[in-house]
């Protein structure tokens, strides 16, 4: 893990991470780093692979486009209870500042209208 002291640095290296990992032989990775939050009491309707609905969520949550990258269940779907109507997620963002605005202020996840 490499810790970047400047800024402009670390954003050269953001937008070219092939032409940086080369300079290692081509073994290295460069991942971008992401924060993740509980999200409890979401609709079980809620569809996480859906890429569209996290552009959703971001539009109506007032987070910033592209920040939402990934939903996931914590508990598997075949764990579930009968009959359960809400789950816990956990939701990764590109931004610590869209996940602390996201524990601040909370997300909007609505159940999708059947049809």
């Amino acid at each position: 893990m490499y810790k970047l002291s400047n800024l402009e640095v670390a954003k050269w290296v953001s937008k070219e991470k092939a032409a940086f990992a080369e300079g290692f032989g081509g073994t290295s990775v460069i991942k971008d780093r992401a924060t993740s939050v509980i999200v409890e009491y979401i609709p079980i309707a809620h569809s996480p692979d859906a890429l569209m609905e996290n552009r959703k969520i971001e539009r109506e949550s007032g987070i910033k486009d592209g920040a939402l990258l990934s939903t996931r269940w914590i508990k598997p779907l075949q764990r579930r209870a009968p009959g359960q109507q809400v789950a816990h997620l956990v939701a990764c963002f590109q931004t610590t500042e869209a996940a602390n605005h996201t524990i601040r202020l909370g997300i909007v996840i609505q159940e999708n209208a059947p049809g």
